[in-house]
């Protein structure tokens, strides 16, 4: 055995556990404790509503993220470390609700909460914790969509100067005074870039 965050997880599984937290986005230490919470780490567990092996997966939920047999451990964990990662990306990096929409359904997150507490109190995380280090699916295409977000604004602000350096031109100002207005817009529009793609990597 080996502890991962207070949970016992058998030795030819800790891989799997560590290599499931780098795909989804999830601290190992929630991992083992909601694998052990789902099926003690056995991967032929099947539960009285018909879900299956160690991660213990609904067929329908399977048909849709799983590959393989749900009782084979590696597929099991594949499948698992997409789910958790989709709804990571879904819950905007809220483990407690990514949980929760494992155990009751995205649309039924609050059925859920109860599991997910448990499980974090397991792993020593707190109600409050999020997706970091390697982020989920969801989180990157998160962050990329925001950062494409900026670009498109900075791409509009720059148009918009430009469109004042022509109105200055039909004005017919001299041509140095024409450079300075277009040098202090040019510097407005580089200090909000900077602004904005700053705010941007502290909120990730």
């Amino acid at each position: 055995m080996t502890v991962i965050g207070g949970t016992n997880v058998p030795s030819q599984y800790v891989t799997d556990v560590q290599n499931a937290a780098k795909a989804s986005g999830l601290p190992a230490s929630v991992v083992a404790a909601q694998i052990n919470l789902e099926s003690a780490f056995n991967p032929s567990a099947v539960s009285p509503t018909g879900a299956q092996g160690i991660a213990q997966f609904e067929p329908g939920t399977w048909a849709t993220w799983g590959s393989g047999s749900p009782f084979n451990v590696s597929d099991a964990f594949t499948a698992y470390a997409k789910y958790m990662a989709s709804l990571l990306g879904q819950e905007k990096g809220s483990i407690e609700d990514a949980l929760a929409a494992y155990n009751a359904g995205p649309a039924n997150i609050p059925a859920g909460l109860g599991y997910a507490q448990s499980i974090l109190k397991a792993a020593g995380e707190p109600y409050t914790a999020t997706a970091g280090g390697g982020q989920g699916v969801g989180g990157v295409l998160g962050d990329l969509t925001g950062l494409t977000g900026i670009v498109s604004g900075l791409g509009s602000i720059a148009q918009e100067f430009e469109g004042m350096a022509r109105v200055l031109t039909w004005l017919t100002l001299p041509s140095n005074w024409t450079r300075i207005f277009a040098g202090l817009f040019g510097g407005a529009a580089l200090g909000v870039g900077i602004y904005l793609i700053g705010k941007e990597a502290k909120a990730a």
